[in-house]
């Protein structure tokens, strides 16, 4: 191989380096904002998840369930469109100890946010966090598996939630 030939080839080399160096970049989901006033928002209800029920390797513990007010108004109409732009979920989790009869939360544990951007085209237009508390370290990683995969084909889920208002009005009104 002559000069020009390792010279195109020290090239492409270097060109492929910075492309996989790049890649991440591309390819890594935006970051969801940690919701600071959700608790002000609609709460939708609370369930305990206790050993024995599929989802106790995930999230155990009490979880509450908020929407904003976009969401809301969404989930009350029924419609069958898919969420707006501008919907988010909260699922905010607590450890909790159960004695003497009585179930009392100890810590609160994660906050899991969904939220509904056109950025987040790669998964619905769904983004997905899940903040570990206190310090609010984030820890999705693969969106795609860890979250959307679970979320859309799982019980048959409205535009990847799983709340029916005929299920929560009672609770929620």
């Amino acid at each position: 191989m002559g000069k020009r030939g390792r010279f195109v080839l020290s090239v492409v080399a270097v060109l492929g380096i910075l492309l996989l160096l790049t890649l991440p970049v591309f390819t890594q989901q935006e970051k969801v904002p940690f919701p600071e006033d959700y608790r002000n928002w609609h709460y939708l209800k609370s369930m305990v998840i206790e050993e024995g029920h599929p989802l106790y390797s995930i999230v155990p513990g009490l979880h509450n369930v908020y929407f904003n007010d976009i969401a809301y108004k969404h989930l009350r109409s029924g419609s069958k469109e898919p969420y707006p732009q501008g919907s988010e979920v909260v699922f905010e989790l607590f450890d909790v100890n159960k004695e003497k009869a009585s179930i009392t939360t100890t810590r609160r544990t994660a906050v899991m946010v969904k939220h509904k951007d056109p950025k987040f085209g790669q998964t619905g237009g769904w983004g997905w966090e899940l903040f570990i508390m206190p310090k609010r370290e984030r820890a999705v990683v693969e969106v795609d598996r860890q979250c959307a995969d679970c979320h859309f084909r799982s019980r048959e889920p409205h535009d990847a939630i799983w709340q029916k208002w005929e299920a929560v009005k009672e609770i929620a009104e």
